[in-house]
Protein backbone atom coordinates (compact mmCIF):
# COMPACT_ATOMS: atom_id res chain seq x y z
CA UNK A 1 0.00 0.00 0.00
CA UNK A 2 2.89 2.17 0.64
CA UNK A 3 3.87 2.28 -2.69
CA UNK A 4 0.81 2.20 -4.47
CA UNK A 5 0.54 6.11 -2.37
CA UNK A 6 4.35 6.88 -2.64
CA UNK A 7 4.27 5.82 -6.79
CA UNK A 8 0.64 7.98 -6.86
CA UNK A 9 0.03 6.54 -10.59
CA UNK A 10 -1.46 3.29 -12.06
CA UNK A 11 0.87 2.62 -15.27
CA UNK A 12 0.74 -0.64 -17.43
CA UNK A 13 3.34 -1.24 -20.06
CA UNK A 14 3.65 -3.60 -22.64
CA UNK A 15 6.75 -5.47 -23.81
CA UNK A 16 7.69 -8.78 -25.86
CA UNK A 17 3.91 -9.49 -25.34
CA UNK A 18 3.79 -9.17 -21.55
CA UNK A 19 2.13 -6.89 -19.37
CA UNK A 20 3.53 -5.25 -16.32
CA UNK A 21 2.25 -3.12 -13.46
CA UNK A 22 3.76 -0.22 -11.73
CA UNK A 23 3.10 2.59 -9.61
CA UNK A 24 5.68 5.12 -10.49
CA UNK A 25 6.94 7.04 -13.32
CA UNK A 26 8.87 5.36 -15.96
CA UNK A 27 10.15 5.98 -19.34
CA UNK A 28 8.51 4.94 -22.43
CA UNK A 29 5.31 5.04 -23.64
CA UNK A 30 2.76 2.29 -21.72
CA UNK A 31 -0.75 1.27 -22.58
CA UNK A 32 -2.49 3.01 -19.42
CA UNK A 33 -0.76 5.41 -17.32
CA UNK A 34 -3.11 7.33 -14.97
CA UNK A 35 -2.68 9.41 -11.62
CA UNK A 36 -4.34 7.00 -8.62
CA UNK A 37 -5.10 8.48 -5.35
CA UNK A 38 -5.67 6.08 -2.39
CA UNK A 39 -8.59 6.59 -0.07
CA UNK A 40 -9.43 4.92 3.21
CA UNK A 41 -12.92 3.85 3.75
CA UNK A 42 -13.86 1.66 7.73
CA UNK A 43 -15.02 2.51 10.60
CA UNK A 44 -14.14 5.30 13.25
CA UNK A 45 -12.76 2.32 15.47
CA UNK A 46 -10.86 0.96 12.61
CA UNK A 47 -9.84 5.28 11.79
CA UNK A 48 -8.51 5.75 15.63
CA UNK A 49 -6.48 2.46 15.43
CA UNK A 50 -4.49 3.66 12.02
CA UNK A 51 -3.68 7.10 13.27
CA UNK A 52 -2.48 6.61 16.61
CA UNK A 53 -5.79 7.37 18.69
CA UNK A 54 -6.44 3.77 19.71
CA UNK A 55 -8.75 4.55 22.97
CA UNK A 56 -9.12 8.39 22.85
CA UNK A 57 -12.00 10.55 23.67
CA UNK A 58 -14.38 10.36 21.81
CA UNK A 59 -14.92 14.33 21.80
CA UNK A 60 -11.99 14.74 19.34
CA UNK A 61 -12.22 14.79 15.91
CA UNK A 62 -9.58 12.69 13.54
CA UNK A 63 -9.70 15.47 10.73
CA UNK A 64 -9.54 19.19 12.23
CA UNK A 65 -7.32 20.60 15.45
CA UNK A 66 -10.63 22.24 17.17
CA UNK A 67 -11.59 22.07 20.49
CA UNK A 68 -15.12 20.33 21.15
CA UNK A 69 -16.29 22.89 23.05
CA UNK A 70 -16.18 25.14 19.48
CA UNK A 71 -17.82 22.87 17.42
CA UNK A 72 -21.49 24.55 17.87
CA UNK A 73 -19.94 27.94 16.64
CA UNK A 74 -18.25 26.41 13.42
CA UNK A 75 -20.50 26.78 9.80
CA UNK A 76 -19.92 26.65 6.65
CA UNK A 77 -17.58 29.84 6.40
CA UNK A 78 -14.89 29.08 9.83
CA UNK A 79 -11.23 28.20 9.28
CA UNK A 80 -10.01 25.23 10.51
CA UNK A 81 -6.76 23.62 11.03
CA UNK A 82 -6.62 20.24 9.95
CA UNK A 83 -3.86 17.45 11.38
CA UNK A 84 -1.48 16.35 8.97
CA UNK A 85 0.71 13.30 9.18
CA UNK A 86 3.63 15.73 10.13
CA UNK A 87 1.59 17.01 12.77
CA UNK A 88 0.48 14.48 14.48
CA UNK A 89 3.66 12.83 14.68
CA UNK A 90 5.17 16.51 16.14
CA UNK A 91 2.49 16.36 18.29
CA UNK A 92 3.18 12.68 19.86
CA UNK A 93 7.04 13.58 20.19
CA UNK A 94 5.92 17.49 22.22
CA UNK A 95 3.66 14.68 24.82
CA UNK A 96 6.34 12.21 25.19
CA UNK A 97 8.76 14.98 25.50
CA UNK A 98 7.08 17.14 28.11
CA UNK A 99 5.03 14.37 29.10
CA UNK A 100 1.79 15.92 28.99
CA UNK A 101 -1.36 14.14 30.91
CA UNK A 102 -4.22 16.91 30.17
CA UNK A 103 -6.48 15.75 27.63
CA UNK A 104 -6.89 19.65 26.61
CA UNK A 105 -3.48 19.14 25.64
CA UNK A 106 -3.09 15.49 24.29
CA UNK A 107 -5.90 16.81 21.81
CA UNK A 108 -6.74 12.96 21.29
CA UNK A 109 -3.35 11.81 19.73
CA UNK A 110 -2.24 8.81 21.74
CA UNK A 111 0.53 7.36 19.70
CA UNK A 112 2.00 7.22 16.17
CA UNK A 113 0.31 7.22 13.22
CA UNK A 114 0.20 3.28 12.27
CA UNK A 115 0.16 4.30 8.41
CA UNK A 116 2.57 6.73 8.05
CA UNK A 117 1.86 7.20 4.45
CA UNK A 118 -2.33 7.69 3.80
CA UNK A 119 -3.13 11.68 5.39
CA UNK A 120 -6.27 11.96 7.69
CA UNK A 121 -7.63 13.89 5.04
CA UNK A 122 -7.59 10.67 2.75
CA UNK A 123 -10.07 9.07 5.02
CA UNK A 124 -13.46 9.35 4.32
CA UNK A 125 -16.41 9.73 6.40
CA UNK A 126 -18.13 6.13 7.39
CA UNK A 127 -21.69 7.41 5.87
CA UNK A 128 -23.36 3.82 6.78
CA UNK A 129 -22.28 4.37 10.57
CA UNK A 130 -23.11 8.45 10.52
CA UNK A 131 -26.08 7.64 9.04
CA UNK A 132 -27.26 4.80 11.18
CA UNK A 133 -26.19 7.26 14.17
CA UNK A 134 -28.00 10.13 13.20
CA UNK A 135 -31.21 7.90 11.98
CA UNK A 136 -30.94 6.46 15.79
CA UNK A 137 -30.93 9.62 17.42
CA UNK A 138 -33.73 10.90 15.61
CA UNK A 139 -35.78 7.64 16.31
CA UNK A 140 -35.17 7.68 20.40
CA UNK A 141 -35.90 11.53 20.20
CA UNK A 142 -39.22 11.12 18.38
CA UNK A 143 -39.99 7.84 20.46
CA UNK A 144 -39.34 10.49 23.52
CA UNK A 145 -41.20 13.27 22.18
CA UNK A 146 -43.93 10.72 22.01
CA UNK A 147 -44.47 9.84 25.27
CA UNK A 148 -43.57 12.82 26.70
CA UNK A 149 -45.90 14.78 24.59
CA UNK A 150 -48.74 12.42 22.56
CA UNK A 151 -49.16 9.41 24.61
CA UNK A 152 -48.30 10.14 28.26
CA UNK A 153 -47.58 6.90 29.56
CA UNK A 154 -48.78 6.39 33.38
CA UNK A 155 -46.43 5.91 35.79
CA UNK A 156 -46.93 2.55 36.03
CA UNK A 157 -46.09 1.85 32.34
CA UNK A 158 -42.93 3.65 32.70
CA UNK A 159 -41.96 1.34 36.38
CA UNK A 160 -42.66 -1.72 34.04
CA UNK A 161 -40.78 -0.37 31.15
CA UNK A 162 -37.24 0.58 33.16
CA UNK A 163 -38.06 -2.67 35.20
CA UNK A 164 -37.87 -5.03 31.90
CA UNK A 165 -34.85 -3.08 30.70
CA UNK A 166 -32.65 -4.09 33.92
CA UNK A 167 -34.37 -7.35 33.99
CA UNK A 168 -33.00 -7.90 30.16
CA UNK A 169 -29.40 -6.82 31.35
CA UNK A 170 -29.75 -8.90 34.23
CA UNK A 171 -30.55 -11.92 31.91
CA UNK A 172 -27.70 -11.04 29.93
CA UNK A 173 -25.30 -10.80 32.66
CA UNK A 174 -26.50 -14.36 34.14
CA UNK A 175 -26.02 -15.86 30.61
CA UNK A 176 -22.32 -14.66 30.56
CA UNK A 177 -21.66 -15.45 33.94
CA UNK A 178 -23.11 -19.06 32.80
CA UNK A 179 -20.74 -19.17 29.88
CA UNK A 180 -17.90 -18.67 31.93
CA UNK A 181 -18.83 -21.15 34.34
CA UNK A 182 -18.85 -23.95 31.42
CA UNK A 183 -15.48 -23.02 31.24
CA UNK A 184 -13.69 -22.76 34.46
CA UNK A 185 -16.54 -23.48 36.57
CA UNK A 186 -16.62 -27.27 35.70
CA UNK A 187 -12.90 -27.33 35.68
CA UNK A 188 -13.19 -26.81 39.31
CA UNK A 189 -15.85 -28.90 39.99
CA UNK A 190 -14.45 -31.70 38.89
CA UNK A 191 -11.33 -31.17 41.05
CA UNK A 192 -13.50 -30.63 44.27
CA UNK A 193 -15.38 -34.30 43.49
CA UNK A 194 -11.84 -35.59 42.94
CA UNK A 195 -10.46 -34.18 46.65
CA UNK A 196 -13.44 -34.87 48.66
CA UNK A 197 -12.67 -38.77 48.68
CA UNK A 198 -9.23 -38.30 49.34
CA UNK A 199 -10.00 -35.34 51.90
CA UNK A 200 -12.06 -37.77 53.50
CA UNK A 201 -9.67 -40.82 53.56
CA UNK A 202 -7.19 -38.53 55.10
CA UNK A 203 -9.03 -37.56 57.61
CA UNK A 204 -10.14 -41.02 58.50
CA UNK A 205 -6.53 -41.73 58.66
Amino acid sequence: MRVLVEGGRFIVNSSDKNLTVSFSMRSGEPICDVAMLVLVVGDLKFYAQTLGRDNMSSHWCMWCKEHPNTWDQLNAASSVELWTLEHMVEHRHKIIREKLKDPKEICGIVDFPVWDFIEPLNYIIPQLHIEIGLINYVLENFYDFIEEQVEVAPPKEQMARNSMILNDVAVIKAIERLDKWHVIGNVDLAMQCYSKPELLKALRA
